[in-house]
């Protein structure tokens, strides 16, 4: 286990992720070139402002709608290091939220409606 997986797994306020969590998490750094880091923050992965960290289910849930997110925005954006830097950016529509934020906190479906009024022009 790396380092890095090893800070954040032990940075889950004392519920330690599973080694399957860490590989589902470092697969999705990896085939979508997001920062590690990113992800851990989105998920409040090593934040004392954290209640309680993400169950397993919900991390598996997370990076499902991470992957739908991203595919609808390189849709848009036609490239992969646009849409990854877009991803840490905060969006005036949804009040200054990032997209990693939102999908980590269930707002998957609201990004996807937000992206496709984007691809339609409905939305900028």
């Amino acid at each position: 286990m790396s380092d890095q997986s090893d800070k954040i797994r032990r940075g889950t306020r004392g519920a330690a992720l599973s080694p399957e969590d860490i590989d589902a998490l470092n697969d999705c750094a990896r085939r979508f070139t997001i920062p590690i880091e990113d992800l851990a923050l989105a998920l409040a992965i090593d934040d004392p402002r954290s209640e309680q960290p993400m169950a397993s289910r919900s991390i598996r849930v997370f990076l499902d709608d991470v992957d739908r997110v991203v595919l609808a925005a390189e849709e848009i954006s036609c490239d992969r290091s646009k849409t990854v830097a877009w991803l840490r950016q905060p969006l005036v529509a949804f009040d200054g939220q990032t997209p990693l934020f939102l999908t980590a906190h269930g707002r998957a479906t609201d990004l996807l409606e937000y992206l496709s009024s984007i691809q339609s022009g409905f939305a900028g």
